[in-house]
């Protein structure tokens, strides 16, 4: 059995509208026994359709914000840079692959951007208006100081979700790096996790074959942690059942 084709979306540098991975996707999946594929930006609706036929998984990587008029909000302050280039490729990627039932995991920004194809909102920025406290009334650090492969706070994973069932595990510390996260879930998710403040930081489709979406960034840690791997070995054996 060949290994599964693995597509991987982009990250757009802002000024030069380059294209970029990082390596750490990449060899992520190679680890996991998955070939990664990269999916650059300008394809019409029906080279994404060919894409979503032809590649067994898809990982919807980290990066910029999605501009807010995807979810039907002005920008509010402390939103940060969008790119238009990937919100229109990854719009038109999202609707291929998930009409055709292809196994889906993303990442960061990638868990934003399922959830708003599915008619959901995030929260434009935490400090500013996401109210949830820690017990003690203090703030939880969703962008943390250190670097990713260390990690910064824990998560609570809900029983009866897919990533309980991949990692076998109802808690994790996890690494974080972002100032935006789920707010209203969209049409067919459930919460798979939550951080002691109570923020959404991951999403499963009940009923779906492999549809998850996590707020933390595992392929920091996949090298050196068992659980941050599972998440990638989960994508890889979803794609391998359609092969």
């Amino acid at each position: 059995m060949r290994k599964p084709w693995i597509g991987v979306t982009l990250s757009e540098e802002e000024s030069s509208k380059n294209m970029f991975l990082r390596a750490n996707y990449a060899t992520s999946i190679w680890d996991a026994g998955g070939i990664p594929v990269i999916l650059p930006y300008y394809g019409q609706q029906e080279d994404y359709d060919r894409l979503a036929q032809e590649l067994d998984g898809f990982l919807f990587s980290g990066g910029v914000d999605v501009q807010p008029f995807l979810f039907g909000e002005e920008t509010l302050a402390g939103c940060g840079s969008a790119s238009a280039n990937r919100d229109r490729m990854e719009g038109m990627l999202y609707r291929a692959v998930y009409a055709r039932k292809k196994p889906i995991l993303g990442i960061c920004r990638g868990i934003q951007a399922m959830n708003i194809f599915q008619g959901g909102t995030i929260w434009q920025d935490i400090p500013k208006y996401f109210p949830g406290r820690l017990s003690d009334g203090s703030a939880l650090a969703h962008k943390q100081p250190s670097d990713g492969d260390v990690p910064s706070h824990t998560v609570e994973i809900e029983p009866d979700s897919l990533l309980y069932r991949l990692v076998g595990k109802d808690c994790l510390a996890v690494n974080s790096h972002h100032h935006q996260a789920v707010r209203a879930l969209g049409k067919g998710f459930q919460a798979d996790a939550y951080a002691q403040d109570r923020l959404i930081e991951a999403i499963s489709m009940p009923g779906k074959k492999f549809i998850l979406g996590v707020q933390w960034h595992p392929e920091y840690m996949a090298k050196t942690n068992e659980d941050a791997a599972r998440l990638f070995r989960g994508l890889v054996e979803a794609a391998s059942h359609g092969i």
